[in-house]
């Protein structure tokens, strides 16, 4: 059961399973890239919808809010986990 929910949660078999192969490295990690990128964008968006227009609206009223970016957050987050800065 523990194997089976690690795969639904990473969305590859290669860090539950035993062996690897290069190939298979290269392509788990494009499918993390893809989860990591997913989860970015859908807690940018919720930031832009919620945390960030309310403290606009109550700093700043009648401004625009800026929008955070997916993209960005991805790019952060991507940094840290293979050790760059």
């Amino acid at each position: 059961m523990d194997k089976a929910i690690s795969k639904v949660i990473l969305s590859q078999t290669m860090t539950t399973d035993d062996g690897s192969s290069h190939s298979q490295a290269e392509v788990h990690q494009e499918v993390a890239r893809s989860v990591i990128k997913s989860d970015a964008d859908l807690v940018c968006e919720s930031l832009n919808q919620q945390v960030i227009k309310w403290l606009t609206e109550w700093n700043f009223p009648n401004a625009n809010a800026l929008q955070s970016s997916g993209s960005a957050l991805m790019q952060i987050i991507i940094n840290k986990t293979s050790g760059g800065e």
